[in-house]
């Protein structure tokens, strides 16, 4: 896909030094890879992850291995080159049709890349796992709720995992410093617990309290569960 972006000056973003193929040549592997579907023309070749259409324009030396690679490019937008020129600077092609392999010219829009981008936000109905969207934003990202809350919900079970994992490790590290630490000064301890209490009575007397409550339910509902059974 770096081949795509990387764009030069000549015809479907070739550099001069590069090897072009010829129209003739290039609209002949456009015409192989092609079928028509309804309105639609769509491709049959090679396509990138979104499912854009892909074709290779010609041949580049790699800055890295020193090896001629091919230059891919967007089939839509070669397509549309072919018979229209090259692209004014700054802009791209949106499928009014919504559909990425299609490289019918009367489906393709010349817009700006924010337009693109706004278009596609304002399509889109669900996430790639099914679920529906949230009410669109203008200027915004299209948020989907479920997968929203499930993923907050797992990076709040990661933050605990790291901090229990955090303080098991502090402990085992720091065991026998603690210990001598308090077996120097147990006063030191016991006032730091005094202190800690005095601090946090009503939370712990409150915690004693739902404990107790909650051992006093649970016995009185035994005999009940045995009396069913």
């Amino acid at each position: 896909m770096r081949w795509i972006e990387e764009r030069g000056p000549g015809l479907h973003g070739t550099f001069p030094t590069d090897e072009v193929r010829s129209q003739q040549s290039l609209v002949g592997l456009i015409l192989s890879r092609i079928s028509a579907n309804d309105a639609c023309i769509l491709w049959t070749g090679g396509k990138s992850k979104p499912g854009y259409g892909t074709v290779i324009v010609g041949r580049r030396v790699s800055p890295k291995t020193g090896r001629k690679r091919g230059i891919t490019r967007l089939a839509h937008r070669v397509v549309w080159e072919l018979l229209h020129g090259a692209l004014p600077h700054g802009r791209c092609l949106d499928h009014t049709c919504t559909n990425k392999s299609c490289v019918n010219v009367l489906h393709l829009e010349v817009v700006s890349s924010p337009e693109n981008v706004r278009r596609g936000h304002e399509r889109a109905t669900h996430c790639k796992n099914g679920h529906p969207y949230g009410p669109y934003i203008p200027g915004g990202k299209r948020v989907c709720p479920e997968c929203k809350a499930v993923n907050v919900a797992a990076g709040y079970v990661r933050h605990l995992e790291a901090n229990r994992t955090r303080s098991r490790e502090y402990a085992r590290a720091n065991r026998e410093r603690i210990k001598a630490k308090r077996a120097e000064s147990p006063e030191f301890w016991r006032q730091y617990s005094r202190d800690y209490y005095q601090k946090n009575r009503e939370s712990i007397l409150a915690k004693i309290a739902a404990r107790t409550a909650a051992k006093k339910t649970a016995k009185s509902q035994r005999p009940q569960q045995q009396e069913t059974t």
